[in-house]
């Protein structure tokens, strides 16, 4: 296992994380989230959680990108990846 790879591999998918939960949160759904505030927690105290956001989807993202590389997939395409993903996230439910 190539570390530097590794941890390359680590910074783009948590990258990829935040960046498709915020693409959620804060554009799709932040007019649904408006509408319904009186459910949700205040701005305020969901802002003092967002470190620990990062840290879990941080985590996730080491946890992914190492049990990939421990694998022993050699063909390692897109494919694989998406069908890697899509059954690890599928047994996390």
């Amino acid at each position: 296992m190539n570390v530097g790879r590794l941890f390359l591999t680590i910074v783009v998918a948590f990258v990829y994380i935040f960046a498709t939960d915020f693409a959620i949160h804060a554009v799709w759904l932040d007019a649904d989230y408006k509408a319904t505030a009186a459910l949700w927690r205040p701005e305020v105290e969901m802002r003092i959680r967002f470190l620990w956001m990062l840290g879990a989807q941080l985590l996730c993202a080491v946890a992914f990108m190492y049990i990939w590389a421990k694998t022993g997939w050699r063909r390692r395409s897109i494919g694989d990846g998406a069908s890697f993903g899509f059954g690890w996230a599928c047994s996390n439910k």
